[in-house]
């Protein structure tokens, strides 16, 4: 298992109302997103990554804004002409 380390300075929680593991929480979460976005990971592989269910981060897509299904024009044409 590959591990990664991220040191936070103190200062980013005293003017904050998240605790340290809230945090953590959104910054695996929001790499995740990005990861699934730019294509790099399939949603059961960004799930895992922020320690989520697949139904869990469907809906962190959801409240992020990122389309679940994004075709490409080419893909959206050829669905188009099966229809």
């Amino acid at each position: 298992m590959t591990e990664l380390h991220l040191e936070l300075a103190d200062e980013l929680f005293s003017h904050s109302a998240s605790k340290p593991e809230e945090l953590s929480q959104a910054i695996l979460t929001s790499a995740a997103i990005k990861l699934y976005q730019s294509q790099k990971l399939s949603t059961g592989k960004a799930a895992q990554l922020a320690g989520l269910s697949r139904i869990q981060f469907f809906e962190e897509l959801g409240r992020a804004g990122v389309n679940l299904y994004d075709p490409s024009p080419q893909e959206f044409l050829a669905e188009l002409e099966l229809l």
